[in-house]
């Protein structure tokens, strides 16, 4: 078993160590949540023709394009969780486009938002964003 505390790759860190915790633990409490999409709500940052969206809160927004076509979208942070770049970014889109698919819809398009410390080295972004760019295609985005 590979110990924890040494890096998975050739980078001189680990990518886990960027991270507190990992997964949906890493994401804010509940209540500030709530609270967040109350107050969108009651200040009319919500749009009233989305079939899914706020109320209740679900995880992505669906909007009618036409009487047969419905956009769905979503957005997603995700903490590193191995250390491994190539695995990092396949993981992280994998749950990414799990919500499109948690809500009947086909992956067509991906945005991707990430934030990496300076002391991070391009190379390792790079790998990244062409592992997480590689799953998107491969789910047909």
């Amino acid at each position: 078993m590979a110990n924890v505390d040494e890096p998975a790759h050739d980078m001189p860190f680990r990518l886990r160590a960027l991270a507190d915790c990992g997964g949906c633990a890493a994401k804010s409490p509940p209540e500030l949540v709530s609270l967040l999409i109350e107050t969108a709500a009651a200040t009319g940052l919500t749009n009233r023709n989305a079939l899914v969206g706020l109320q209740p809160a679900d995880d992505a927004v669906v909007y009618p394009l036409n009487e047969e076509r419905a956009l769905v979208a979503s957005i997603d942070f995700f903490p590193p969780v191995v250390d491994d770049p190539n695995d990092y970014g396949t993981i992280a889109a994998a749950n990414a486009v799990s919500d499109i698919y948690a809500m009947g819809a086909d992956v067509v398009i991906a945005l991707t938002v990430c934030g990496f410390p300076s002391v991070v080295p391009n190379s390792v972004v790079a790998e990244v964003n062409r592992a997480a760019a590689a799953l998107v295609a491969a789910c047909g985005g």
